[in-house]
């Protein structure tokens, strides 16, 4: 699969309606996503990586208000990203954490 609209909406329907109304929205969050997430690190969990943050940046905008988990931005999406990254063989040190996920 490929890192655009379709393939995401595939993977994710629930984000269909979005994409239908506002593409452009789809698009931005995958290409910010992509610079969360590093094909030679995250390797064959690359695509699923980009999608679920860009799922998390979706759930951020307007359009997602209704799917986050509490008043500090939690989505299920980026609790989702967080267990990738633990999950990841090779652990690194981030300056500044992995907030904001």
């Amino acid at each position: 699969m490929a890192i655009d609209a379709a393939s995401f909406v595939a993977a994710f329907p629930e984000f269909e309606e979005i994409n239908d109304l506002r593409p452009d929205a789809v698009t931005g969050a995958l290409t910010r996503a992509q610079a969360f997430v590093s094909a030679k690190i995250w390797a064959d969990r690359y695509e699923q990586g980009v999608f679920t943050k860009a799922a998390h940046l979706l759930c951020m905008t307007a359009f997602g208000e209704n799917a986050r988990i509490d008043s500090k931005a939690a989505t299920a999406y980026g609790e989702t990203f967080k267990e990738m990254l633990r999950a990841l063989p090779i652990r690194l040190l981030v300056s500044g954490g992995t907030g904001g996920c």
